[in-house]
């Protein structure tokens, strides 16, 4: 596995923060045709395939958060410890990235397996949610089963918690607070806190995993004067969704419950669940049986691939992702690497 540590070492050293990963693109994709593969490209995304209609299809990121003020060592710079490799993205995920591409070369000759390697994971754009609908409706893939490559102990995670992010929007009219009407019914800062104080009642279906959906205001925008009554006042809501109600209708509720208009910033990010008995599942369970299924809490491109057996699966910890001085583990590393040969061995067999 010198190769595999190499592999993840180069990954480390080349700057990918979201957005800025045409370096690493290319490097994987020089990377895949000095090892035998013939790779494609859809901008950054890099895509390989054994065969024409793939079976099993291995998805994960190549590009990072920026590094925070916290990191005591170059972030850039890969350092191995003992059994921590250090670097921005070694956790989350180049070292999925690096166990993918190992796997997928030593079983290059085995018809049925794709590899889907992409950019702006983290920030959302022209990554897998652009690639993947070009692959399934232009190029017709249908797999059996995806495995999304993020750090999971090598834990299978089934089910994924969506996000939904609205704005509440209260009209009202602007004036000098001295010459207000006294009943506040020109202030539209009444209206949102009303409204608020209705979204405590307002009560999702709860999942049976991921527990109660929640509805959570964060940034208030009104007036900028203090002696100013604003025309307009708006209050954000990050609302995290289960596979329960849909987003839709999520919507639908609020218009009915509350005064203020709404407009929806973003709704792409749907609640995701596998079907438990997926075959990809059972196979993973049967090889590793220390590996079982949980429910995520945490976003990853899993949510794109809606309609098909996905699971989130690898090597590293999940709560290592984005802290200072990130590491994952030599031996998580190769565990990793190792599972994922094996899958795919089985899975095709």
């Amino acid at each position: 596995m010198t190769n595999l540590l190499k592999l993840l070492a180069d990954l480390i050293a080349i700057p990918s923060v979201s957005h800025n990963e045409t370096e690493i693109a290319n490097f994987v994709f020089f990377y895949l045709t000095q090892n035998g593969i013939t790779p494609s490209r859809i901008g950054n995304n890099i895509i390989a395939q054994t065969s024409d209609k793939p079976h099993l299809l291995l998805n994960s990121h190549l590009d990072t958060v920026p590094p925070n003020d916290a990191w005591t060592r170059p972030p850039w710079e890969p350092a191995q410890e003992g059994d921590h490799i250090f670097g921005l993205g070694s956790n989350d995920a180049k070292g999925c990235v690096a166990a993918m591409i190992t796997a997928f070369i030593a079983n290059k000759s085995n018809p049925g397996l794709a590899l889907l390697l992409s950019p702006e994971e983290e920030t959302g754009g022209q990554g897998t949610e652009f690639a993947w609908p070009i692959l399934r409706d232009e190029q017709n893939w249908n797999p059996g089963a995806i495995i999304v490559g993020e750090p999971t102990e090598l834990q299978i995670g089934t089910v994924q918690r969506g996000l939904l992010l609205l704005d509440l929007v209260a009209k009202g009219q602007a004036s000098h607070a001295a010459n207000a009407n006294p009943t506040g019914e020109t202030n539209p800062i009444f209206t949102i806190a009303r409204d608020l104080v209705k979204l405590q009642n307002i009560t999702l279906t709860p999942h049976p995993e991921l527990g109660q959906p929640t509805i959570q205001p964060t940034v208030l925008t009104g007036a900028e004067a203090r002696n100013q009554i604003p025309g307009e006042a708006r209050a954000s809501l990050d609302i995290r969704t289960v596979p329960i109600e849909t987003h839709a209708e999520i919507i639908a509720l609020l218009e009915e419950t509350l005064t203020s208009e709404i407009e929806v910033r973003s709704q792409r990010l749907t609640p995701f669940a596998c079907n438990p008995k997926a075959k990809v599942i059972q196979t993973i369970m049967s090889l590793l049986p220390k590996s079982k299924t949980f429910a995520s809490r945490t976003m990853s491109d899993q949510v794109h691939f809606t309609g098909f057996n996905a699971v989130k699966f690898g090597p590293g910890v999940s709560a290592r992702s984005h802290t200072a001085d990130e590491f994952i583990l030599a031996s998580e590393l190769i565990a990793g690497a190792q599972a994922y040969d094996q899958i795919i061995k089985e899975f095709l067999s």
